[in-house]
């Protein structure tokens, strides 16, 4: 290019604030909750008013930074970047995101749970094909719910207690299809929040066994138990003794911080008293998509840099994505590329759907047989 900056303009590149930069070059953003403003079509990235920092999260990328944020979301070289944060960033008017006041996390202000969950059932059993036996078992303990909206609530509960009972957040999941002018993108039919003042570092997980010793690791709820309904219905037994961990898209330290958790709960089996080097695996169970793969990529390098527990993170890490053609996330594979395991889930829907069928009628003729006896 040819053009020669000084250290002073370098700096000050780099210390411009990334909304205004942003907004400057033509980007359009819209309030997403009281801190956050998500860009109008790159669902993914999210700017904090508060911080004046990009998430990038579908590239798993979170900068203050505008020179480095414009070479990856222009695909600019380092000079073109600079170049063009100067000419569109420095003194760049700073828009108007007022931050609304942080509130702590409160399920019972935010969420009115209903007794009774058939909505979010049907939705969950017979829209998404997860395996009812899982399902009913995760609705019966609490761990999913159905609130007045009819949205499926996915409890985040609190790994470091013992069971698993404090209550530090929450996904909503809408299961009726929202309008096309109401959504934030088209293809994305679907109500989905995060509660506000859900706390950082952690997501919605679930155990399957009664002792947990690796960690599969999903972007949503819906795909964590997707893979669990997969391999539990092809009667595979290596998700015996699994926990299940949603990230929430691509966030690296949520999965650091669950894995050092899990490990030290591993290192208190009994079994494994005297052994140092037990450390749980982890199972990256990402979408096929570029979003995933690149987070696999990038956790696997990182990985190679960390060591805890006496072990190299990457001797412990493998993938498990959806095999190429089969769909690009597991609720994909499990609905559409094995009609098999589909069929398995309508048949015992039906059975069940059959059995409180069944009941009512002998209730009725119960009923009916005491009227008789009067």
């Amino acid at each position: 290019m040819g053009i020669y900056y000084t250290e002073e303009q370098v700096e000050e590149a780099r210390r411009t604030d990334i909304l205004a930069y942003l907004t400057n070059r033509g980007e359009s953003f819209e309030p997403d909750s009281r801190k956050l403003v998500r860009h109008q079509s790159h669902n993914s990235l999210l700017i904090d008013i508060e911080e004046r920092k990009a998430h990038w999260n579908s590239r798993d990328i979170h900068t203050k930074n505008p020179v480095d944020f414009a070479m990856a979301f222009y695909d600019l070289s380092y000079p073109e970047a600079l170049h063009d944060v100067i000419q569109m960033g420095v003194g760049a008017p700073i828009p108007e995101h007022k931050v609304m006041p942080k509130r702590p996390f409160d399920y019972e202000r935010d969420v009115k749970e209903m007794t009774f969950y058939a909505r979010a059932r049907n939705y969950l059993v017979k829209e998404r094909a997860l395996y009812p036996a899982l399902v009913d078992r995760m609705l019966e303990r609490g761990l999913i719910a159905q609130d007045s909206r009819s949205n499926v609530v996915f409890k985040w509960r609190d790994p470091t207690v013992i069971g698993g009972k404090g209550l530090i957040g929450a996904n909503l999941q809408g299961t009726r299809p929202m309008p096309l002018e109401k959504r934030l993108k088209p293809d994305r039919p679907y109500f989905k929040s995060e509660l506000e003042g859900s706390q950082e570092g952690h997501g919605f997980f679930f155990d399957v066994g009664q002792k947990p010793d690796k960690l599969v690791v999903c972007e949503s709820p819906i795909d964590a138990i997707s893979y669990a309904s997969y391999y539990l219905q092809k009667g595979d037994a290596s998700v015996l003794n699994s926990r299940f961990l949603s990230i929430g898209g691509v966030k690296s330290d949520i999965v650091i911080k669950n894995h050092i958790i899990l490990t030290a709960l591993v290192r208190s089996y009994e079994e494994n008293a005297n052994k140092d080097n037990a450390v749980a695996p982890i199972i990256l169970a990402m979408d096929r998509d570029q979003g995933g793969l690149a987070f696999c990529e990038r956790f696997e390098a990182r990985a190679e840099e960390n060591f805890y527990f006496g072990h190299s993170l990457k001797d412990v890490l493998k993938r498990d994505l959806p095999v190429e053609g089969f769909g690009k996330d597991w609720n994909e594979v499990l609905q559409n590329c094995y009609p098999q395991v589909q069929q398995k889930v309508q048949e015992q829907v039906q059975k069940q759907e059959n059995e409180v069928k069944e009941s009512l009628k002998q209730s009725q003729k119960e009923e009916l047989a005491k009227v008789n006896t009067l």
